[in-house]
Order: C-alpha cells, then sequence, then structure tokens
C-alpha cells in the first residue's frame, strides 16, 4: 500500500469510485475504487473532498509501462490544504 494525495474531480456514488487527477501529471484523470468503509459513513470524507485534494492509503495498479493505472483506495488518512 502507498500514502497518496489526490485531488478528487468527481464521485460516482453507485459504484463508490471516485475520479482523481493524477498528483505527477495535472490533467490526467483515473478512476479510484473505493473499498474503505468509511464511504458508508456520514460524515462521508470522500464527498466533502469533491475538487479538493485528500489524502489516501493505496493498493496501485500500473500498466505494463509503470503508468499508474487505477487505484484502490483502502483507507482515508485525511485532507490536505489545495
Amino acid at each position: 500500500m502507498e500514502t497518496i494525495t489526490l485531488k478528487v474531480d468527481g464521485i460516482i456514488l453507485h459504484s463508490r469510485s471516485l475520479k482523481v487527477e493524477l498528483p505527477d501529471e495535472p490533467g490526467k484523470f483515473v478512476t479510484a475504487e473505493v473499498r474503505d468503509p468509511a464511504f458508508e459513513g456520514d460524515p462521508n470524507p470522500y464527498l466533502e473532498a469533491v475538487n479538493k485534494t485528500l489524502t489516501v492509503q493505496a493498493k496501485i495498479s500500473r500498466r505494463h509501462s509503470g503508468e499508474l493505472a487505477r487505484l484502490y483506495i483502502m483507507n482515508v488518512v485525511g485532507p490536505r490544504a489545495a
């Protein structure tokens, strides 16, 4: 698992996923599946992070080239000022 700070661009509630901007590649977005039980909580830290940054612990899937392809968010660490 890696700790990573992401800018949350949008949220898809029914699939528990986020669209996030890659930290090292502004303007490039990937899907992040949220497996954290906090996604169902109230308050939901993921809903509050839309259009802001969020620090998470995630499993990262990479393409053969090493490029980040998909994230599996396991735990929210906390928000971070944009």
